[in-house]
Formats: structure tokens, C-alpha cells, sequence
């Protein structure tokens, strides 16, 4: 099973914008937001690599 799918098509939720935000972010110059200790660990995956 696949977890955090992320590209064309994608639906919104909680975790599925977060490639899409910090890539906007980090081309506009904006601080990314880390919450936690920074320490956490998500897999993402490019829906085209499944």
C-alpha cells in the first residue's frame, strides 16, 4: 500500500499539499515550516513512480 501519494489528480488533505506548499515556499523565498522536534519522518511518493 502506498502512503502519501502526491501529484496530478491528487485529492486535498492534511498531508497531501505538503510537496506542492514547500515547493511554492522555496521558490518564493518563503521560510518552511517544520513543526515537531524535526525529527519526524513521511515517505512520499510521485503518483507516475507507482
Amino acid at each position: 500500500r502506498y502512503f502519501n501519494v502526491y501529484g496530478p489528480g491528487e485529492v486535498p488533505g492534511k498531508y497531501r499539499n505538503v510537496i506542492p506548499n514547500f515547493m511554492w515556499k522555496a521558490m518564493n523565498k518563503q521560510p518552511l515550516t517544520i513543526t515537531g522536534t524535526g525529527e519526524e519522518t513521511r515517505d512520499f511518493t510521485f503518483v507516475k513512480d507507482i
